[in-house]
């Protein structure tokens, strides 16, 4: 005795009696056997006739590994990735990225380096004028220029 469908009044057929089910079911012939069963392209076949693709054995893990080294900047021994990028911090160095990264960086720094320079020298400048407009301090008759030349 087939169920009806309270909506749409078709039948319901399990899937254990479809015509398709029966037409795929392998112990048709005989009882049920135990075992595992695997579905391969639309039918029951055993677990043991099915070919597997071999599995990498052990975990999947990505393995960035070098020799231990003596760090030339701190001389610290390196064996890890954490004591590499801590020795890079704390030496103010960076990694390797090729000498395009390296002509780059170098520009970057020197320019860093000359601006700073510049404000330096131009807050030095600007605090003079107003000490000597505001009368903090006195112009001197003579310059001393000693610090000029390497005596």
């Amino acid at each position: 005795m087939a169920t009806k469908n309270d909506v749409t009044g078709d039948s319901l057929v399990s899937k254990a009696v479809s015509d398709q089910y029966r037409e795929n079911y392998p112990f048709k012939d005989g009882p049920v056997q135990r075992g595992g069963w695997i579905y391969v392209d639309g039918k029951l076949v055993p677990k043991s006739e099915v070919v597997r693709k071999p599995r990498p054995k052990g975990p999947m893990i990505v393995v960035k590994g070098f020799a231990a080294y003596e760090s030339p900047s701190t001389g610290n021994v390196i064996s890890t990735d954490q004591q590499r990028d801590y020795d890079l911090k704390e030496s103010g160095c960076r990694e390797w990225e090729g000498m395009a990264t390296e002509n780059q960086e170098t520009a970057r720094h020197l320019a860093h380096e000359d601006k700073k320079f510049e404000e330096t020298i131009s807050e030095g400048v600007e605090r003079t004028f107003h000490e000597l407009k505001s009368g903090q301090t006195t112009p001197e008759n003579t310059i001393d220029t000693g610090w000029l030349a390497d005596e």
